[in-house]
């Protein structure tokens, strides 16, 4: 990880170096593109302006660097829930660590989202008219009270069909008294 942040470090310094008197040009330049105020064919045109044609391979550096070190942030195991420290090194020294091609992540989950219509996993819904359904169970066909939770159900709906938020205990308990 440290390897990574000195990487990044490096490039920054290189760039800065290779801009010159540019730089906060293309520091602001560099801000617009992270806030998407212009495009990043826009970013490098403006970058491959400010730079010469001898300089250039830095911005891009410098962009591979900065895309490393988000991969490495973001592929980080959960249980490592801390930041890193950047004062001391735990790497080896001597061994420098490859630069790794980084695919887009636009593209990962292009490839992996399939549009779906919401509806098909609905029910279907299909009007009965209540004369004709023998399946229709009412407290006067069945001889039997409902519950507390039909009865505060019920209140809810209803509560919520004249626009109230919420059906009190007591008002449940005292609708429950009543049918009994």
């Amino acid at each position: 990880m440290a390897t990574y942040v000195s990487e990044l470090e490096a490039a920054k310094k290189s760039l800065s170096e290779a801009l010159g008197e540019n730089v906060k040009q293309y520091w602001a330049n560099l801000k617009l593109w992270f806030k998407q105020k212009i495009s990043k064919e826009e970013f490098d045109l403006e970058a491959r302006r400010l730079l010469t044609q001898d300089n250039v391979h830095s911005h891009n550096d410098f962009l591979l660097a900065i895309l490393t070190r988000c991969q490495i942030l973001v592929s980080a195991p959960e249980g490592a829930g801390t930041l890193p420290w950047p004062g001391g090194s735990a790497t080896k020294p001597g061994k420098p660590k490859g630069k790794k091609k980084i695919s887009s992540v636009r593209q990962k989950f292009d490839h992996r989202f399939q549009p779906q219509n919401p509806l098909s996993g609905a029910q279907q819904f299909v009007a009965k008219d209540p004369q004709e359904d023998d399946d229709l169970k009412l407290c006067s066909h069945t001889m039997m009270l409902p519950t507390r939770g039909q009865l505060e159900g019920r209140m809810i709906v209803t509560a919520y069909e004249h626009g109230l938020d919420n059906v009190t205990e007591e008002a449940v308990t005292a609708v429950v008294y009543a049918v009994e």
